[in-house]
């Protein structure tokens, strides 16, 4: 076979296996199906520890630092065609058949090319010393929260502010003591380990401009343990290298910092004892780069809540209402109070529960990315 012939061949072979994949996406998406294999195992990680949980707002960064009265009515009307079309085009490649293997493919390939400096992911980013970071853009907008390039304007803090106070006056209203609880994003934790190309315009993220904003012109109980995770982070794991999320420690340094704001009282990390589950975890996000043999380097630490200081158990029950973050929150809680529930925001909470569980504390907690449900949603229209 001449050589012509051969690469002839071979772009018959490759387009058809493109059209190949595009017709049975097609058909996926009109015929209802039962997903197997490593495409269902992948859904039901990202499902279970919260990465699929989209954001609230769907906020465009564009137009952040402006309100829509502002905005030429045409300008508006692009935007709303551009996310209209963006959004049909997710849905496509989200269904793309045979997805999970390719991008693993492509992963492993641009991984092996670079010496380990770089993989060929939408949504993962690989930083120094085998720390995955999440640079998606439809989930929250965690890279544009480290560049700090999304700040909120004063009326928007006006409206977060507004927003709290009100679901804090009617919680107390019913004798139901009322806290929110910010956990910083990974990037904001373990920004040494963030590769150099990607910069930082403002060192002030959205969520500390939230942080000081309400501890200087509010009285909500207001925690975000930014500052302590950093500092716990020299002696411990706090985030897990392959995870978007915080680990058990990192939730305990969270949940001290909610507990001395609250009561006056906190243990350290040394205080307690961690078992040691695995030290062989490969998180979300190397899940979703395709790269979880490789980077099954994560050590799980599970909490003795027998080890905890009994003096600060208090015999109440607690809501703690938010996203996957909220999960080890309360895995940690349960060492201190007598029930600790905890309720997805966004599918489960309704005011029914306060008759349900008739909780005696609150903890509305959010991760930094969705720092802007906040501003957007209310415990009150549940």
């Amino acid at each position: 076979m001449t050589m012509k012939k051969r690469d002839k061949w071979i772009t018959i072979v490759f387009l058809l296996f493109i059209m190949s994949v595009f017709v049975v996406t097609l058909f996926r998406s009109v015929v209802p199906q039962t997903e197997n294999g490593t495409d269902s195992a992948v859904q039901d990680l990202l499902e279970q520890n919260g990465t699929l949980q989209q954001n609230t707002a769907q906020e465009n960064v564009v137009t952040e630092e402006s309100t829509e009265e502002s905005q030429p009515e045409q300008e508006a009307q692009k935007q709303n065609w551009f996310l209209a079309l963006q959004t049909r085009i997710n849905t496509f490649t989200d269904m793309l058949f045979g997805k999970t293997k390719m991008i693993a493919f492509n992963t492993q390939l641009t991984k092996w090319m670079t010496g380990g400096m770089y993989i060929e992911s939408t949504q993962v980013l690989v930083g120094k010393d085998n720390y995955l970071f999440y640079k998606t853009q439809n989930d929250g907008y965690p890279i544009y929260d480290y560049m700090g390039i999304n700040h909120y304007t004063e009326e928007e803090l006006l409206q977060v502010k507004n927003n709290l106070e009100e679901m804090r006056d009617y919680f107390e209203e019913r004798g139901i003591e009322f806290y929110v609880f910010c956990a910083p994003n990974k990037e904001s934790v373990y920004e040494q380990y963030m590769p150099d190309t990607v910069a930082r315009v403002n060192e002030t993220t959205r969520a500390d401009q939230v942080a000081e904003y309400l501890w200087a012109n509010s009285d909500v109980t207001y925690v975000y343990p930014k500052k302590e995770l950093i500092e716990a982070s020299k002696d411990y794991q706090v985030y897990y290298k392959t995870d978007t999320h915080w680990n058990q420690i990192g939730a305990f340094v969270g949940f001290q910092n909610f507990y001395e704001t609250a009561y006056g009282q906190k243990e350290e990390v040394s205080d307690v004892h961690f078992d040691i589950n695995s030290q062989e975890l490969a998180g979300d996000l190397a899940t979703i780069a395709g790269v979880d043999k490789e980077y099954a380097i994560d050590t799980v630490y599970v909490i003795d809540p027998d080890s905890a200081n009994p003096d600060m158990f208090q015999d109440k029950t607690v809501l703690v209402v938010g996203d996957s973050f909220g999960g080890f929150f309360s895995t940690v809680s349960k060492a201190y109070f007598g029930q600790v529930e905890w309720i997805n925001w966004k599918d489960e909470f309704s005011l029914g529960m306060l008759e349900q569980y008739k909780p005696d504390v609150i903890v509305l907690e959010t991760v930094e990315r969705y720092v802007s449900n906040f501003k957007d949603k209310s415990l009150l229209e549940k």
